[in-house]
């Protein structure tokens, strides 16, 4: 596994968490909550799709 792997996946489950996090905000209508997993989940998708580019 490269260091270019492990960046990947890393991006990735933290875009996961960050989509969580903004569901479960959505979810108890609580604007914080959907700002904080939205602020994780967009760079970190980002990232992600960044380095899964060939």
């Amino acid at each position: 596994m490269t260091a270019s792997d492990v960046i990947t996946y890393t991006a990735l489950i933290g875009f996961l968490l960050g989509a969580v996090v903004a569901l479960h905000g959505w979810v108890n209508r609580a604007v914080a909550l959907m700002a904080t997993g939205l602020a994780i989940a967009v760079p970190t998708g980002v990232l992600s799709l960044i380095m899964l580019l060939p």
